[in-house]
């Protein structure tokens, strides 16, 4: 893809079926997952087969992929213009969003949002995602220009922040106190369930395996929650073999590695495990 030429960008390890380089895929629905320093987009069918997989990162701090420009030029890529798909879905990370009550009035949640700063733009659009799962709203920002690129390409689409899409994924299936952390290009999101209860979720940024286990421990210690007795489930970039995993598990039993919906399924193998792309298979 031309946009993997800039400097600035690098391109991860791509996938594509057999079906979808001949052609012959139908019924597609396409999920993309933008970060400010990560991109990934996924093309599937209505069977849940992946057909298309193609990750990006930005490798310095003053580019990003809400750059509209940036993004115009990604969305012009052949894999994309000379398809037509039944539903686009985009995830949108950022670690500025706030967490609320549904009670609370919507525009005084807005207005509280953009007079705390919180957003960093002044041409950003402030949304909201209705989590009738938890009953809560999750109010967060996207740039206007980012926003229109986005209508420009697609006919329909629909989009939510990516950590209300990982509340709604497991929430429906939440059993008890858990601890449910996202690992993303040097982020963690930790939301914490009781039931189908949100208790917690937040997001932070690390460097190190001591950041990473001082913020979970934090959490733990915040909402007075034994280690011992509390599971933790990980999902994103992460292996069993890693630091950030030994980490987790010096302090906290039982970790493991979390799983996206079974349902998922590839023509060929697939050289990455489905948890790395929980934040793309989970819209």
């Amino acid at each position: 893809m031309e946009v993997a030429k800039k400097k600035y960008v690098i391109e991860g390890a791509p996938y594509a079926s057999k079906v979808f380089r001949n052609k012959q895929a139908e019924s597609l629905n396409l999920k993309i997952f933008i970060a400010p320093n990560q991109l990934q987009l996924l093309i599937a069918d209505d069977r849940q087969t992946v057909h298309w997989i193609q990750p990006f990162e930005c490798n310095d701090s003053i580019h990003s992929f809400f750059n509209s420009e940036l993004l115009d030029e990604l969305t012009l890529a052949n894999e994309l213009t000379e398809r037509k798909f039944s539903s686009a879905s985009v995830g949108i990370f950022t670690p500025e969003f706030m967490i609320s009550p549904q009670s609370h009035s919507e525009e005084n949640i807005k207005s509280f949002f953009a007079n705390d700063q919180v957003t960093s733009s002044e041409h950003a659009e402030i949304l909201n995602d209705q989590l009738q799962e938890v009953n809560a709203r999750l109010t967060y920002s996207f740039p206007d220009s980012a926003m229109q690129t986005l209508q420009k390409r697609f006919e329909t689409y629909s989009y939510q922040h990516a950590t209300s899409a990982q509340i709604r994924f497991l929430s429906r299936k939440n059993l008890g106190w858990n601890v449910y952390i996202v690992i993303q290009n040097g982020w963690i999101q930790v939301l914490v369930l009781s039931g189908n209860q949100l208790k917690f979720a937040n997001a932070f940024s690390f460097k190190t395996a001591e950041d990473f286990i001082y913020y979970i421990m934090s959490v733990f210690h915040s909402l007075e929650l034994n280690p011992e007795n509390v599971p933790v489930t990980l999902y994103g970039e992460i292996l069993r073999d890693s630091v950030l995993f030994e980490a987790a598990n010096k302090y906290i039993r039982p970790v493991k590695l979390g799983k996206p919906r079974e349902s998922w399924k590839f023509e060929d193998d697939y050289p990455f495990p489905l948890h790395f792309y929980s934040s793309l298979l989970t819209l």
